[in-house]
């Protein structure tokens, strides 16, 4: 009887075995860090809109042009992160996706690090300008500049609080003693109105005529507008810092996966592993 072909077992060996367990182990955390990037990039995306549109009275109160360019910055790189992120998969079992994803994350690490340092710079000097204008635009800009108008009547109802140390600094501001009195609708007002009407506890129309403590704010705004810049300045700084730190984590796994991967294309299991002679005569009697 002729003798049948043998069927070989081939064991792998221990070095591809550990090669395998380490890919595992890097693809693990990298999954993982993936996770969490795009969990940051979302929340510097959302911060960035916040900003924007709901805190659109600062750029007018800060007196600074790069504000408003350093929110759009934060949104595009947040844009550019998310997207960078969802090719994770992909990047984790291709060498020349993994290759283009490290130079997206080191593109990444370098904007959000350059940003960070920026929005700290920013910070400080936000606080300082405050320090220095915002008194001088409620005496002289408010009532003549719409925008600055505005963003102090926002402040102001945010806030709880009136002027920038206290209600009077709109007496101050006001006229003299014979233009206090006029004609609104037909009749005649007894004094001119000072206060703001955003300075009202209960805001409505001509509520500022009565500047008892009762009905308006005592409290000026400059140590709550301040306080308020400092925390939104934070805010942006902690989460585009933490976004290049676990960019920074992403770029070391992924450089270390990808010569993990470029370990395994150079050994690769062999078809044929080579079987003693002894095991194949013993084999071959099985079938005589």
């Amino acid at each position: 009887m002729a003798p049948s072909r043998a069927y070989e077992w081939k064991p792998l060996p221990p070095q591809q075995k550990s090669d395998g367990c380490g890919i595992g182990c890097f693809r693990l955390f990298f999954y993982t860090l993936s996770t969490i990037s795009i969990a940051l990039s979302l929340g510097l995306i959302g911060a960035s809109i916040y900003s924007i549109v709901l805190r659109e009275e600062l750029p007018a109160l800060l007196h600074s042009s790069s504000y408003s360019y350093l929110l759009f910055g934060l949104l595009g790189i947040g844009g550019f992160s998310l997207l960078t992120s969802f090719i994770c998969c992909s990047a984790a079992r291709q060498k020349c996706v993994t290759t283009f994803f490290i130079f997206l994350l080191f593109i990444s690490f370098l904007a959000e690090a350059t940003l960070s340092y920026l929005v700290l710079v920013e910070g400080m000097t936000a606080e300082r300008n405050i320090r220095r204008n915002f008194q001088s635009d409620v005496f002289n800009e408010y009532g003549i500049d719409m925008e600055i108008t505005k963003s102090i009547d926002s402040v102001q109802i945010e806030g709880h609080c009136c002027g920038a140390y206290g209600f009077d600094d709109f007496l101050k501001n006001s006229q003299s003693e014979e233009e206090e009195e006029e004609y609104v609708e037909g009749q005649r007002k007894p004094r001119r109105q000072y206060v703001p009407d955003t300075c009202c506890k209960t805001v409505k129309r001509s509520c500022g005529l009565n500047d008892h403590p009762s009905n308006i704010y005592y409290t000026g705004c400059e140590n709550y507008l301040q306080e308020s810049v400092k925390q939104h300045f934070h805010c942006l700084f902690f989460t585009c810092f933490f976004a290049a730190f676990v960019h920074f984590l992403q770029l070391l796994f992924t450089w270390c996966l990808c010569c993990r991967l470029g370990k395994c294309e150079k050994s690769p299991l062999p078809d044929h592993l080579p079987i003693n002679k002894a095991n194949s005569i013993h084999e071959m009697s099985l079938f005589d």
